[in-house]
């Protein structure tokens, strides 16, 4: 999901819950307000159940977003639908029979599918409840439930604590590359030692990558033959970002880019070491030149950027690049507008007409 990333291992949370929400609230009329509100159910809720089965859960291969995305999206609709306590609890029993997405599909048009048929099942568990379909509501933590069957261990104490900063949303990073959030501290390391040194790919002798082990299992395709594939490859994206090429935009992301042979003569000099229980978010690099200079570079992508100014200008670059593509300037122009007073509306359907193409 190029979108927002969230390490209380809630994975991608909007990418579930906005979906949903656009297209329940353009349906009942919900107001702006209660869209948010609703926004802000479902992202906390990805938070909570996500750590409730962290880290287990990932690491036996459960794509979040898919699996916890399912959860958020419920919590998101039924705050909007208004569900009572027991209705809401029936609507987790019903997401949690369909939450479904899995890490050995990274790098195929699955992976995003997950994102999709996460919001989907949000939002038809909580109209199902709202009508009275049947599920058991304690299906998240019973016996053979969603926690007990695809976690080997679980966090009850911090599923309920507080949160970093009191929220998970105060927590939410965006995503500034088009590829795996987990590239993106090596992507950073590339672009500082391509900023300050400025050398041909041709002089490079070789490259250390350090970064946590996790990753492995994650994003290391080390010969990657597709644009997907290409977003979950350390090695890609690293010798993409070393030769200028632009990791934000979509585009970038191609076939033919994984065949360019200054990028695949880069990808085969690049070693990785994998170090455990580092932290996930760290990367550090040292590139060796023909004439023996060592060049390190080393970057956190975990740490919330401090200059909230400096964010929302980043936000916006990042906006009109997506959007002004597929809705024109008029059209970008518009939507920008809408999602700024999106407190205001009346009838959130205004924002996701907005979004439509004419």
């Amino acid at each position: 999901a190029y979108a927002d990333v969230n390490f209380a291992r809630g994975a991608h949370p909007a990418v579930t819950v906005v979906p949903a929400l656009l297209a329940l609230g353009e349906r009942v009329k919900a107001s702006g307000r209660l869209f948010i509100e609703s926004f802000v159910a479902g992202y906390e809720t990805s938070g909570r159940v996500g750590r409730l089965v962290a880290p287990s859960h990932y690491q036996k291969g459960f794509h979040v977003t898919g699996t916890v995305g399912s959860f958020a999206a419920t919590a998101a609709a039924g705050r909007m639908l208004g569900l009572t306590d027991e209705q809401l609890a029936v609507a987790f029993g019903i997401a949690a029979t369909q939450a479904a997405g899995l890490k050995s599909n990274f790098g195929t048009m699955c992976k995003p599918l997950h994102a999709g048929t996460a919001s989907e099942h949000g939002l038809r568990a909580a109209r199902l409840a709202a009508r009275g379909f049947t599920a058991r509501g304690d299906s998240l933590e019973c016996d053979q439930g969603f926690a007990s069957s695809q976690s080997s261990h679980l966090s009850v104490d911090a599923a309920l604590g507080e949160p970093p900063r009191g929220w998970h949303l105060r927590n939410n990073l965006f995503k500034y590359h088009a590829a795996c959030y987990l590239t993106h501290a090596p992507i950073e390391c590339a672009k500082e030692i391509r900023l300050k040194s400025n050398f041909p790919p041709e002089r490079v002798q070789k490259i250390l990558l350090r970064i946590d082990s996790g990753a492995d299992k994650v994003c290391n395709i080390p010969h990657p033959t597709t644009g997907l594939e290409a977003k979950f490859s350390l090695r890609q994206t690293v010798a993409m970002a070393l030769t200028g090429v632009d990791t934000a935009n979509l585009d970038s992301y191609t076939e033919a880019v994984t065949q360019e042979p200054r990028i695949k003569a880069l990808r085969d000099k690049i070693s990785i070491d994998f170090k455990p229980n580092w932290e996930h978010s760290l990367a550090e690099m040292a590139i060796q030149l023909d004439d023996g200079t060592t060049i390190e570079a080393t970057h956190d992508s975990g740490i919330p950027w401090p200059d909230l100014k400096k964010q929302r200008q980043a936000i916006e670059t990042k906006f009109d690049s997506l959007v002004t593509p597929l809705l024109g300037a008029t059209g970008a122009r518009r939507l920008h507008d809408a999602i700024e007073r999106v407190d205001g509306l009346i009838d959130i359907g205004d924002l996701a007409r907005a979004s439509a193409k004419n």
